[in-house]
């Protein structure tokens, strides 16, 4: 046997990226492959099925042709010799995923009861996994698998994953209770609900009780509607906390501010001592109470917040102002309002669409280190190019920048391809660039665009750490696509870098049937840019291999003529040494 193939580190790389057939075959070889593939191969594990098997074979105990349903069931009883077969492997897993047995063809499969109850009388320790850390429970379409987590949940478990439906406050709070009681050292918590809002109070009492018992929690996940006042007010009184985060942002603004209601926790002094991190659902004019509250969290660096109301320009500034104030050492800044784009096209097509000016900007300039900032708004974005060139002067460090880049009416655009040029000297850490541009007026780009720098232009890269560009809706005609293509391969931009698309959702720009005029014109508008922004990125690539050709062919030039100065220089040389040795005589 070679070498390497006996060193256990690059044994146990290796059996990670095979499949578990190929693990189980690989434990069969060797005493020394055999532990390293065993422990790789019970490290996940992903199926009941394949863990209770270990106590007894399972066998289809009930077939039901009518629904496809098959239940098994336990082929032996489970004795001592059981429970050591099983034991060997058990100290193996470390995580264990919980949820419906994989399809057998066209028949669904399930556990009998009796399994779950026997293995819970007969079982010798409380936890039948004594080194599980990370436990995932999915009974988002069957309740019935949160009574299976008493069998695993133990001091040890540190990460946990729940996802459940609506209608079952029995079992959603009696797993609440067993977890505050068998696992209170969690450090991540992510709880899913497939419901667009919490169905009963008992839900939401049961959820804040365990949350204020987990006292080393340091990151929580909620869905993006269940973010509750009362969730806040008990995770603020938590110690080690440092991330609040959220999922599964849904399209549906008037749902969603149905569901949610007002966002006003309730903190004392010392709330959120560590939190560094806040993602959340809510209105700008409850964040603005919420961090104007003395106690509110100052250690913020990450902050994205949706907001499922019309909000204002008005709003945005006071929200801006606020943060700039209370949050000093903010870093990464995202505000994302959340609507059905189908039912607001009408409304946004009033005189009441208010646009956002460089004004509603002003606050964030008093933050220095920020890094990364979104906003991704319904209303016209009524920036200059000069106004945004003294926006990004203004933050050093950014990395990530998307202004209204994708806007439901595509009315005319002040930002222009003037701008990059302007933008470039102040941001030479820019990995992600997005912004709503005019694409209608590009004029002739000079192909050495910056006549002060004695690099030629095919050299020239201000945009060198730039790995993402998007336009999303920008406007655009066929006549420009060309200058566009010269413009951004002037920049260095290549195609593999420009993101044509959009996030609005696919059925939105299929077009619904019989949907409304203005909906229709949209749609249309929105296929026919898409296409032309396309054509772009197939020119930019034809601009690329056309930069590399000519950067060649000039390097070969410059070779060329640098042997000629030589060749020059020589005659020269030898006229002016035989002047030096007559002088000598």
């Amino acid at each position: 046997m070679d070498r390497a193939l006996s060193m256990p580190e690059l044994l146990g790389t290796i059996f990670l990226f095979s499949d578990q057939s190929s693990q189980a075959r690989c434990a069969r070889v060797c005493r020394l492959w055999s532990p390293i593939a065993l422990e790789t191969l019970w490290k996940v594990v992903y199926s009941m099925k394949d863990l209770f098997s270990l106590i007894s074979p399972l066998y289809v105990w009930e077939e039901d042709l009518e629904s496809k349903a098959r239940t098994l069931q336990l082929r032996d009883w489970i004795r001592s010799e059981s429970w050591a077969r099983f034991n060997r492997y058990a100290s193996l897993v470390r995580t264990l995923f919980i949820s419906e047995l994989p399809m057998e063809g066209e028949f669904d499969v399930f556990l009998d009861n009796a399994v779950l109850h026997e293995i819970a009388y007969k079982r010798l320790t409380l936890s039948l996994l004594p080194n599980l850390v990370e436990l995932h429970i999915d009974a988002s379409s069957d309740t019935d698998l949160f009574n299976y987590a008493g069998l695993f949940l133990s001091q040890k478990v540190t990460r946990l994953f729940v996802s459940f439906k609506e209608n079952c406050d029995e079992q959603l709070e009696s797993l609440c209770d067993l977890v505050a009681a068998r696992a209170p050292g969690l450090t991540y918590f992510k709880l899913r609900a497939n419901s667009v809002q919490w169905q009963s109070e008992e839900e939401i009492a049961s959820v804040g009780t365990l949350l204020s018992s987990l006292r080393s929690l340091d990151t929580v996940i909620f869905s993006a509607n269940t973010m509750v006042s009362s969730f806040a007010s008990e995770l603020s009184k938590l110690p080690h906390l440092r991330t609040i985060s959220f999922e599964n942002a849904l399209k549906r603004r008037d749902v969603i501010a149905a569901s949610l209601g007002g966002f006003v926790p309730v903190l004392g002094e010392g709330a959120f001592p560590r939190l560094s991190t806040l993602e959340l659902t809510a209105s700008l004019l409850d964040l603005c109470s919420f961090f104007g509250n003395k106690f509110a969290p100052h250690n913020i660096t990450k902050l994205f917040v949706q907001t499922p109301l019309w909000e204002k320009p008005d709003n945005l500034r006071n929200f801006f102002v606020t943060v700039s104030q209370t949050c000093r050492e903010l870093a990464d800044l995202a505000v994302d309002d959340i609507y059905d784009v189908y039912n607001s096209a009408p409304i946004l097509s009033s005189d009441e669409n208010e646009p956002v000016t460089i004004y509603v900007f002003e606050p964030l300039l008093a933050l220095p280190r920020l890094t990364r900032f979104m906003l991704a708004f319904h209303r016209k974005l009524e920036m200059k190019d000069a106004d945004l060139t003294s926006l990004v002067s203004r933050w050093p460090k950014l990395e990530s920048l998307k202004l209204a880049w994708q806007p439901i009416m595509r009315e005319q655009p002040l930002l222009s391809f003037r701008v990059f040029p302007m933008i470039a000297p102040h941001c030479h850490n820019l990995r992600e660039l997005a912004l709503y541009v005019d694409g209608t007026d590009v004029p002739n780009v000079p192909m050495n665009y910056d006549s002060h720098r004695e690099t030629p232009y095919y050299q020239q890269r201000p945009f060198a750490r730039l790995h993402s560009l998007s336009f999303g809706t920008s406007p655009i005609i066929a006549d420009a696509v060309p200058n566009i293509a010269i413009s951004l391969g002037i920049l260095g931009i290549s195609d593999s870098i420009l993101n044509i698309g959009h996030s609005w959702r696919q059925p939105f720009m299929d077009g619904y049937a019989g949907a409304n005029p203005v909906t229709q014109r949209m749609v249309h508008s929105w296929h026919v840019g898409l296409a032309m922004w396309e054509e772009v990125r197939r020119m930019l690539s034809v601009v690329g291999y056309m930069k590399h050709c000519e950067s060649f062919r000039s390097r070969i030039l410059l070779a060329e003529i640098s042997a000629l100065k030589e060749k020059v220089k020589s005659p020269r040389r030898r006229e002016e040494d035989f002047i030096l040795k007559v002088s000598s005589f």
